[in-house]
């Protein structure tokens, strides 16, 4: 069964102090590396757990920055 975007949490989230405008290429290098497992049960009662399933990816990220003013 799949959810909507919106209604998909994490626990996993980073905050960049700073703007990528100084880094090489105007962005910041990362990596992000999902791990997905599960259980599953079959209508006969059988069940049993699916081993986890990792995947990676690098790419450039460019991060702006926004400043506010209270007046």
């Amino acid at each position: 069964m799949s959810r909507p975007a919106a209604s998909q949490r994490t626990g996993c989230s980073y905050t960049f102090q700073r703007s990528s405008a100084h880094q090489p290429g105007g962005a910041y290098r990362v990596r992000v590396t999902v791990t997905w497992s599960g259980t599953w049960r079959g209508s006969d009662g059988s069940s049993g757990v699916l081993p986890p399933l990792t995947r990676s990816r690098s790419f450039r990220l460019r991060v702006a920055e926004a400043q506010g003013l209270y007046g």
